[in-house]
């Protein structure tokens, strides 16, 4: 996939690092979307539910929110939530919440090099940073 490929070489990343960590972002814009608005983004990428499958379960913990850092200190208790669980996903791929936040102009950006500003526009309003 094209945006694996871009994440790996932007970031600096393995490919299996990118595939879940793009998973554990799409589950978080699943959450906070609507079934209608998500929907578009994955008729636009279908592979996107495919990395969402595969991304690794993270779970809750009081050093999850310490590696969260200052992300998690501007939001409400919904989006802490999500952001813990992003964050148990990240150690489990040995991935921080710096290469998380870098994720995101480049998933941004693969949707609008595709003529796909709605569906970055969607992505950007779910994410909760």
């Amino acid at each position: 996939m094209e945006l694996i490929n871009q994440l790996v070489s932007t970031l600096g990343i393995d490919s299996k690092q990118a595939e879940g960590g793009t998973g554990l972002l799409m589950k978080l814009v699943k959450d906070n979307l609507s079934g209608a608005d998500f929907s578009r983004i994955t008729n636009a990428a279908p592979q996107l539910e495919g990395l969402m499958q595969q991304a690794p379960e993270g779970g809750a913990g009081g050093s999850l929110l310490g590696m969260a850092g200052g992300l998690l200190s501007s939001m409400g208790s919904d989006k802490l939530a999500g952001l813990t669980q992003i964050a148990g996903g990240l150690q489990s791929l040995n991935l921080n919440k710096d290469t998380l936040v870098q994720f995101i102009p480049v998933i941004l950006q693969y949707f609008q090099k595709q003529g796909q500003g709605d569906i970055a526009g969607l992505i950007q309003k779910a994410l909760p940073f």
